[in-house]
């Protein structure tokens, strides 16, 4: 009796510190998923561009905000990533001097721009007054819109604070109910930003912070640690860290380099570092 009650024990040890083993490998795999920084490195990646399409739009195009009436009909060299006649620029006013404008960059049925990126549909920029004026408020939105196979939507709301201290332009951008959807699920992600706007090199400064649902339902936050910078014509963020944090598991801290213009970042866990490859 003693001997079956002695190994009856022993089998229980083992079963449990098979269990453990077992709890031990999940977690471990959980901690080291990576679902959460790449889905919100891409979320990153496709709103600054739109903060790039709009600042860049009145700057590249002398004029044309100055015509009231109908609609007339640009072409924007620099959109952040279309060619010379990739996407056409409508703008529509009451008047001349009438404020809000519409601004509308129609992708139509799709065109693949210099960055080998391939947007289609609508993004609808609504000015309240000119970019470069403080107080100018622009909301976005998106009209069946998607870049690559993703699907986007949601409400992006820019403000300009007027200059700083340095001379340059600083804005406060919100993104809010924003959706990432393709065949591998759907990403939400709410956003706080402020960008700084540094014309001498054509650059973006970005801090802040976001909230998000990864495309397999797990939460996370994100916290800028050191400022994004996104250059004019790179199709990457190419300087910066952030931290990453999904719930119940060890914060990822996401290094974009120090300025390259490739899609090389770097994520450590734990103190362990391990080579990621940025996605639009």
């Amino acid at each position: 009796m003693k001997k079956i009650f002695y190994s009856s024990f022993i089998m229980l040890g083992i079963i449990a510190l098979t269990f453990y083993a077992c709890k031990k490998d999940n977690t471990s795999t959980d901690d080291q998923d990576m679902t959460s920084v790449q889905e919100s490195a891409q979320a990153d990646e496709t709103f600054s561009d739109t903060f790039t399409d709009v600042s860049t739009v009145e700057v590249e195009n002398p004029g044309l905000f100055s015509v009231g009436g109908t609609k007339i009909q640009s072409t924007n060299s620099n959109l952040s990533d279309a060619k010379t006649t990739c996407a056409t620029i409508t703008v529509t006013t009451n008047g001349i001097n009438e404020w809000p404008k519409t601004v509308t960059f129609d992708f139509k049925d799709g065109c693949t721009g210099v960055n080998d990126v391939t947007r289609k549909g609508k993004i609808i920029a609504v000015f309240s007054k000119s970019f470069k004026e403080a107080g100018a408020v622009i909301n976005i939105t998106f009209d069946n819109y998607y870049v690559n196979d993703n699907k986007i939507e949601g409400t992006k709301t820019i403000t300009n604070n007027g200059k700083n201290t340095a001379g340059n332009y600083t804005f406060t951008v919100n993104v809010s109910k924003s959706k990432i959807s393709n065949i591998k699920g759907t990403v939400n992600w709410d956003a706080n930003r402020t960008m700084e706007w540094i014309e001498a090199d054509n650059s973006i400064s970005i801090t802040g912070s976001a909230t998000g649902t990864n495309s397999k339902g797990k939460e996370f936050t994100v916290t800028i640690t050191k400022p994004l910078i996104r250059k004019l014509g790179c199709k990457f963020i190419v300087a910066g860290t952030l931290e990453i944090k999904p719930a119940d598991h060890p914060a990822r801290v996401l290094d974009y380099g120090n300025g390259d213009c490739d899609a090389n970042a770097t994520v450590s866990i734990g103190g362990i570092s391990k080579a990621i490859t940025l996605k639009k």
